[in-house]
């Protein structure tokens, strides 16, 4: 190989780290599934809309499928990165060789981030112009409406409410769900209630009991070892 033409695997090392919440209990199928049976045991009121219990399996399958997303888009551009060419027509100074690789680094770090967003925020608009009605009823609700005249009955949607925002004028409205679980946000659809929320309530061992006292019933406060086993969470 010439110096003219040099593959950057050949001289740069690039390792990435998963957030917490990616390599977590909290997206695994075991998870899902647990939020999958209890969401199933609704009567699928319109008002499920507004709860943990209607919205969970939802929200963290999404989460589950974003940090898919975001773990191959990672590889796919780590990958293009190392295995494109360094092209020179000299031999390079190795203080300007190592300034120019660290800059070319830099930015490929931070056009990542805004290779994926560009790519989410098509979805986010295709999502508003279509105006896709949620199977959980998080964004319109079906109300039937009984006519006695000879044109028969006939089905009506109306949006639902997130504060003052509803969901026939746009598809990014959000509320906070309570006090108890910290950073939990519902909306119009699972992708952007999941984009609005945080993650802080999985670094709190109370909140972590709520979770799941939510889903049965029961909560474990005093044996904090066989919670923190019982979700694999460390």
């Amino acid at each position: 190989m010439s110096l003219s033409d040099i593959i950057h695997r050949s001289f740069v090392l690039y390792s990435s780290t998963r957030a917490f919440i990616s390599s977590s209990m909290f997206i695994s199928n075991e998870w899902i599934q647990l939020l999958f049976e209890s969401y199933i045991t609704l009567n699928f009121s319109t008002t499920d809309a507004y709860t943990f219990k209607g919205t969970a399996f939802a929200k963290y399958q999404t989460l589950a499928v974003l940090c898919i997303l975001a773990r191959e888009a990672v590889i796919n551009a780590r990958t293009l990165f190392l295995n494109s060419v360094l092209i020179t027509s000299k031999v390079i100074d190795q203080n300007l060789f190592e300034q120019e690789t660290m800059n070319y680094i830099k930015q490929f770090q931070e056009s990542l981030p805004n290779n994926f967003l560009r790519v989410l925020d098509l979805v986010r608009g295709l999502n508003q112009a279509n105006g896709l009605i949620s199977v959980y009823s998080s964004n319109w609700y079906m109300l039937p409406v009984f006519n006695v005249s000879d044109t028969g009955n006939f089905i009506s949607y109306n949006p639902q409410y997130y504060g003052q925002c509803n969901c026939a004028t746009t598809a990014t409205c959000y509320q906070f769900l309570n006090n108890y679980i910290s950073g939990y946000a519902i909306g119009c659809v699972p992708l952007e209630s999941t984009l609005q929320s945080t993650i802080e309530c999985h670094y709190d061992l109370t909140c972590i009991q709520l979770l799941y006292s939510y889903i049965n019933g029961k909560v474990y406060y005093n044996d904090k070892i066989n919670l923190f086993v019982r979700f694999r969470f460390s």
